[in-house]
């Protein structure tokens, strides 16, 4: 075989499995579920996952054989299957082996057994960011804002996605008639991050405020249907 060939036989396999991958980062991880986020109708130990970010703009990798070390209470390896992580792509592990702690360390390694990347959270010796327990959707989720970087904060799960804080969601409103109870129902899907105030007015001109919602939650109203035509819109409350 020629060298042009050999190279070109070989420059495919270093490309994706080349040991200068520390674009790749350990973005985002839930260990304390708080939706269903592998669809099976319960929440469960079996919702957590964490999430991997490929920075590079340009290189892809083959995540096949390398592992995440899981150190907590349970300790667990956990074996990545082929998977090609794109640039600025994301790959995304669902119910990783055993039950994550809120605390603990996750150390990511090439199927070289280099160490791309490590994180050590809440009061595991020598965390650097937050604990993993969350107490709603505001801060189900251990992030990188924005994805790949240094600062890490608690906020919504935002899986396979990039990675948002509440107030970089849209604010969309739906609306939906109750028709058993002569209500309309008025909502958001996404937390909202600061107190927001929902209104009505007829001609829009005049607004009235009907409802505010309490930082990071759902806006959910519901009221009664009029005989005069509401138009609603969405304000952030100013202090």
């Amino acid at each position: 075989m020629g060298l042009r060939k050999l190279l070109n036989v070989v420059a495919p396999l270093f490309f994706l499995y080349s040991v200068n991958a520390q674009d790749v980062k350990i973005n985002e991880m839930v260990v304390d579920p708080k939706q269903d986020h592998n669809g099976d109708g319960k929440i469960t130990d079996s919702d957590e996952y964490f999430e991997l970010f490929n920075a590079s703009e340009t290189e892809s990798y083959n995540l096949e054989n390398w592992t995440l070390n899981l150190y907590d209470t349970t300790p667990e390896i956990v074996t990545l299957k082929k998977n090609i992580i794109l640039p600025k792509g994301t790959v995304l592990i669902m119910n990783p082996l055993g039950s994550q702690n809120n605390s603990g360390q996750i150390t990511l390694f090439d199927n070289y057994g280099n160490q791309i990347d490590s994180i050590t959270y809440g009061s595991w010796a020598g965390a650097t960011i937050p604990s993993g327990n969350s107490s709603g959707l505001f801060d189900e989720s251990l992030s990188r804002d924005p994805d790949g970087s240094t600062n890490w904060k608690k906020t919504i799960a935002t899986p396979g996605q990039t990675n948002s804080s509440p107030k970089d969601l849209e604010a969309k409103l739906l609306i939906e008639n109750l028709s058993s109870t002569n209500n309309v129902r008025i909502y958001t899907k996404s937390p909202l991050n600061t107190n927001w105030v929902l209104q009505c007015s007829s001609d829009l001109t005049n607004w009235n405020s009907v409802y505010t919602n309490n930082s990071y939650t759902l806006l959910s109203f519901e009221g009664s249907k009029t005989n005069s035509a509401c138009f609603y819109k969405l304000s952030e409350k100013k202090n």
